[in-house]
């Protein structure tokens, strides 16, 4: 079946640094990449700074509390490449359209994500190991 949501672009790529300071320092000041104001996105307990690349954005996450799934993350593997982020037209239709086909998510069903996005994460195991989020604007 083909789908009939459309993935839009890669919207982006979820950062865990060991040192969120040096690495936004890093990007700032020797890349000349220009960052947005840090946020707090509660319902995923994580303070989230993003930084233009480009047409994609990089998204340096860090934990706001020792259980959530950031801090995990960062006692487990000490930081990387934590998530791709694929910005689709319809959320609720690929939810309702993957669903169907098997695909396993996180959650029941999208919800707030930073800068007044709806977000849901895919399960790795769905995936062949990736954590993948979907975005809608």
């Amino acid at each position: 079946m083909e789908p009939s949501f459309r993935i839009l672009r890669v919207h982006h790529i979820g950062l865990v640094p060991r040192d969120a300071e040096a690495c936004q320092d890093f990007l700032n000041r020797l890349l000349g990449l220009g960052a947005h104001a840090p946020e707090v996105v509660e319902s995923q307990r994580v303070t989230c700074t993003q930084v233009e690349a480009g047409e994609t954005l990089l998204e340096l996450l860090s934990p706001t509390s020792p259980d959530s799934p950031i801090a995990k993350f960062l006692t487990e593997r000490k930081g990387g490449i934590h998530h791709i982020a694929l910005e689709v037209d319809d959320i609720q239709l690929a939810v309702t359209q993957l669903r169907a086909q098997g695909v396993l998510f996180l959650s029941d069903a999208p919800g707030p994500g930073s800068h007044h996005t709806q977000v849901i994460f895919i399960h790795p195991k769905s995936t062949g190991g990736i954590l993948i989020e979907l975005v809608s604007l």
